[in-house]
């Protein structure tokens, strides 16, 4: 089973790590932009067996700097638009003697507003 996702530990990590951007010269890793003087070197994934393998590990590395942010605030967005539904869901549901009872049940148009679809057009023939 997966574990859940703790985004304030990585929201904490991303912050401690070194600002970005960063970028890989091969297995070397840095902070800046390419050709501009003055880049810190941030490390490096050098595998002398797999010289391939070592830049491809370079670029994930770099490119995760500003990737995981990135991520952080989509997972953010998606469980936040998951609670939004669920408790549009819920709205009108009770339980019963053991059973779920509707109380009320949203409409076609309430529905399409609350999953951000759009109104059905006619079909054409």
């Amino acid at each position: 089973m997966t574990q859940p996702l703790d985004l304030d530990a990585i929201t904490a990590r991303t912050n401690a790590a070194t600002p970005g951007p960063w970028w890989a010269d091969g297995h070397e890793i840095y902070q800046g932009e390419p050709g501009i003087p003055g880049d810190l070197w941030i490390g490096e994934t050098c595998n002398v067996d797999d010289l391939t393998a070592s830049a491809a590990n370079g670029a994930f590395i770099a490119a995760a700097r500003q990737d995981v942010p990135a991520l952080i605030a989509e997972v953010t967005r998606l469980w936040a638009e998951q609670a939004r539904l669920a408790d549009f869901l819920r709205a009108g549901q009770q339980w019963r003697n053991g059973r779920l009872v509707s109380e009320s049940c949203p409409s076609q148009p309430e529905l399409r507003a609350a999953l951000g679809w759009p109104e059905p057009t006619a079909p054409t023939v």
